[in-house]
């Protein structure tokens, strides 16, 4: 209930593919800039396993306003996000989620395309920043990390991005 109170987005910390996972010291700069920008409280979410990827986060973003909020059951989360000013993260459930719930969105799409897995409908809702490389064959992959074309979008360039977004759904014209 508190967090209804309070504007509050959610990033997504963790996925279960590796070709989807950002690097925890990018969310980590997102969610500093996004919290001293807007004033939210930035809320991690992700499996049980990303706890400690957030307690991380949480620690090195002090004082500012975080929530560790990994682990989530079902119920639970379709609440948070139901509620939260943005849901951010790759391309992923929660994301998918949030467009069945309403909620805006900002997705990073790294191997995948957007016009694939992008909204079908309130396409103003929901942003994005696409990586430039959106699909490498076997042999191109080979001898890169696995989230090559995750690591290809910047953060800079994601979070000037999410800030333009943010600032489109929730500041008055």
């Amino acid at each position: 209930p508190e967090l209804k109170e309070g504007h509050y987005v959610t990033i997504h910390v963790d996925t279960a593919l590796e070709m989807k996972r950002w690097p925890e010291v990018r969310w980590e700069y997102v969610a500093r800039v996004l919290a001293k920008e807007t004033g939210v409280c930035c809320c991690f979410i992700g499996t049980h396993a990303a706890r400690q990827i957030a307690d991380h986060l949480c620690e090195n973003l002090a004082p500012l306003a975080t929530l560790n909020l990994c682990g989530l059951g079902l119920k639970e989360l379709i609440a948070l996000l139901k509620h939260a000013k943005l849901v951010i993260g790759p391309c992923s459930g929660p994301k998918h989620l949030a467009y069945a719930l309403g909620t805006p969105t900002f997705t990073l799409y790294g191997a995948v395309p957007e016009y694939r897995w992008g909204p079908w409908f309130d396409r103003e809702k929901h942003a994005f920043i696409c990586s430039p490389v959106e699909y490498l064959s076997p042999r191109e992959q080979a001898d890169l990390p696995e989230n090559h074309a995750m690591l290809l979008i910047h953060a800079d360039e994601a979070v000037q991005h999410i800030l333009e977004h943010f600032r489109n759904l929730y500041s008055p014209t």
